[in-house]
C-alpha cells in the first residue's frame, strides 16, 4: 500500500507511535489469513486431548463444538469497510486456512479483490478528517481503553482461534499470544497520556511545532504473532489520529 503525504510530523514518544497505522473506525479491514505450516499436533492436540497418544499419527480430536462454532461464526466472505462487514466483490479465490495440529482444512478465506481495496482506501480516507481533526485524543483514548476490554473478554476465543490457526501451543496463545496484543494496547495509552503532540518554543516569539497525522495508512502484519503485530501497527495509528487499511 502506500501511505499519504504530510506536512505534518509524527510524535517522538515511540518507535512504533512514528510508523503510519489505525484500526477499524471506518477504516477498512482487509482480511486474508495465511494458512500456517507446522507440526504442532503434539502441542495443541496433545495438551487438549485426553489421551495425547491420539496425536501419535498425526491427527487430533475433533475440534470442541464451542470453538468450532466460533470459526463458524466469522464472516470469512467479507471485509470489514467504513464500519460494516462487505461481501467481496470481483473475487473468487479462496485462502485455505489449515490446523498445523491435523493438518485439516477449518475455513476458507475469500481474497479481497482490487475493488474491494479501492473502496476500504476511500472509506478510510473520508474518515480520516473528522477522526483526526475533529475527535480529541480523549475521545481515542476513551474509545482504545473500550476496545482493550472487549478483547479482554474475549481472551479464550481468541486464544483458541490463534492456536488452531498458526499453530501456537494452546498455553502459549493464552499466555503469550494474546497477552501481547493487551500489553501492546496499555502501552501505547499509557505513552499518549499527556497528549503531547505539541512543542512550544520561546525563540523571539511564539514558535510551535504541531505533529500531525499522516493520513491513511496501508498496514501488512505476518501470521506468527497475529494480534501483537496487528495491535503494534493499528492502535498507535488510532490514537495519533490515523485511518488504516489493513492485511492481516
Amino acid at each position: 500500500g502506500v501511505l499519504r503525504n504530510s506536512p505534518g510530523r509524527w510524535t517522538k514518544r515511540s518507535e512504533e507511535m512514528r510508523a503510519a497505522l489505525i484500526l477499524l473506525l471506518a477504516a477498512a479491514y482487509v482480511v486474508a489469513l495465511i494458512p500456517a505450516q507446522s507440526n504442532a499436533c503434539s502441542d495443541h492436540a496433545a495438551e487438549e486431548a485426553e489421551d495425547p497418544s491420539s496425536c501419535a499419527d498425526g491427527e487430533s480430536p475433533d475440534l470442541d463444538p464451542v470453538v468450532k462454532q466460533w470459526i463458524m461464526d466469522l464472516d470469512t466472505d467479507s471485509s470489514y469497510i467504513g464500519g460494516r462487514w462487505v461481501k467481496s466483490e470481483g473475487s473468487e479465490d479462496t485462502i485455505r486456512v489449515i490446523d498445523p495440529s491435523a493438518g485439516n482444512e477449518i475455513a476458507k478465506v475469500r481474497v479481497a479483490s482490487k475493488d474491494d481495496v479501492d473502496l476500504a482506501v476511500k472509506a478510510a480516507r473520508k474518515a480520516w478528517s473528522s477522526w483526526s481533526f475533529d475527535t480529541p485524543l480523549s475521545k481515542r483514548r476513551e474509545l482504545v481503553s473500550r476496545l482493550l476490554d472487549l478483547y479482554n473478554e474475549q481472551d479464550e476465543r481468541m486464544a483458541q482461534l490463534m492456536s488452531h490457526e498458526m499453530g501456537s501451543p494452546i498455553t502459549e496463545a493464552r499466555e503469550a499470544q494474546v497477552g501481547s496484543g493487551s500489553f501492546a494496547m496499555e502501552q501505547f495509552l499509557y505513552e499518549t497520556d499527556d497528549g503531547d503532540f505539541e512543542e512550544t518554543f520561546d525563540i523571539g516569539g511564539d514558535t510551535a511545532i504541531i505533529h500531525e497525522s499522516i493520513g491513511v495508512a496501508a498496514l501488512i502484519t505476518p501470521w506468527n504473532w497475529p494480534m501483537s503485530q496487528v495491535a503494534l501497527k493499528v492502535i498507535p495509528a488510532l490514537l495519533v489520529g490515523c485511518t488504516v487499511v489493513l492485511k492481516p
